[in-house]
């Protein structure tokens, strides 16, 4: 248990250590393509949505265009077979869960990840249900910002 515990760690260090190339890879060439093959190549399994997590985090100090370009290739996995549209949805109820934390680095961080979510809704690769959750999980004060409350 120990050993899968440790295995688990180094993996989730492997992605956050590897996200951010991969964005910055994917910007420079939007080559959905290799961003796939990154991507498995991580081996990631039931980690998929850590992997969607590092992404968006890795995109929110980037320009308002390369977000919405980070957020097209989070789509582009999907079509890829990199990922599967529920580690993307459970991937952005990581990143919601974080978004307090996330504030106080990056002040306008629930514009961004509005825009994120508003993204992977047109481009149907997260349900609309994800809207209903999301007060829940950004916090009430948040989640209403998002959209996600009333």
């Amino acid at each position: 248990m120990a050993a899968e515990s440790a295995e688990q760690e180094n993996l989730v260090a492997k992605i956050k250590a590897t996200a951010g190339l991969i964005l910055d890879e994917y910007l420079m060439t939007e080559n959905g393509m290799d961003a796939a093959s990154y991507v498995e190549e991580l081996k990631a399994g039931n980690l998929k949505p850590e992997v969607v997590k590092r992404l968006l985090i890795c995109a929110l100090d980037k320009t308002e265009g390369e977000q919405e370009v980070a957020a097209g290739m989070i789509s582009s996995l999907c079509v890829r077979c990199a990922l599967e549209p529920a580690d993307v949805e459970a991937g952005l109820e990581l990143l919601l869960k974080r978004l307090e934390d996330l504030v106080l680095d990056v002040p306008k961080v629930v514009d961004y990840v509005a825009r994120f979510v508003a993204h992977l809704l047109e481009d149907k690769t997260v349900p609309e249900s994800l809207l209903a959750s999301v007060p829940a999980l950004a916090g009430e004060r948040l989640g209403e910002q998002t959209g996600g409350g009333g």
